[in-house]
């Protein structure tokens, strides 16, 4: 049994954003799902978001998923990146805020815009970064926290990718420490009808970030 509840985050710069919570009677890790970008008609509801926030309680997850500034039902405006690393950064501490201690754990999950957004955000509570579809172009190279932090990063690469296919990545991530690449096959950017298999990848991440999770 899943429970669904809309949730407030809180920004540090003083917004108020739209999220939903869902946690399963058996909840022992949990993500922190970012969604694609608000311009090309990303939010929370995105198919990908949308399949993780139905599939991952099934393996024990409690999920959080949450409207970036600017869109639908959060407050504020789109800011190209450079504010939406606090809505992350925001979303993260209400998990761990509303968390039983009998969790092992959270991971950042972020799908594309949401993607990069997420390998720039350092918090405490954050186990590891999966990053799904990444452009890897939003921000300059040392923005991304992720590459040199130490915690586990895995990046799943849709194999006919148009904006970074699986060379273009793997070239992207030279030096990044603790992190590895996934391919998702016969799957464009937009990962129509892989939501099961991003699902089951997010849940063997999180086994090995939490060891058996």
């Amino acid at each position: 049994m899943t429970a669904v509840e809309a949730v407030e985050v809180l920004t540090s710069d003083g917004l108020r954003l739209q999220a939903e919570m869902a946690t399963p009677d058996n909840s022992t890790w949990a993500a922190v799902l970012a969604h694609p970008h608000p311009e090309h008609g990303g939010n929370m509801n995105n198919a990908v978001i949308k399949a993780l926030f139905a599939g991952l309680p099934t393996h024990g997850a409690t999920v959080l998923r949450f409207n970036f500034r600017g869109v639908d039902g959060s407050e504020g405006e789109h800011q190209q990146g450079r504010f939406e690393r606090l809505d992350v950064h925001a979303a993260l501490d209400t998990m761990a805020q509303m968390l039983d201690r009998s969790i092992q754990g959270i991971i950042v999950v972020g799908y594309s815009f949401g993607a990069d957004v997420a390998l720039t955000v350092d918090h405490l509570a954050a186990g590891g970064w999966l990053a799904i579809a990444p452009p890897l172009s939003l921000y300059p190279r040392p923005d991304f926290v992720a590459a040199s932090d130490g915690r586990a990063v895995r990046v799943l690469v849709p194999e006919n990718d148009q904006f970074a296919p699986p060379d273009v990545v793997r070239e992207r991530l030279t030096g990044w420490s603790n992190t590895e690449v996934g391919v998702v096959p016969d799957a464009d950017h937009l990962l129509a009808g892989a939501g099961s298999t991003l699902v089951d990848a997010t849940a063997d991440f999180a086994r090995t970030v939490f060891g058996g999770a």
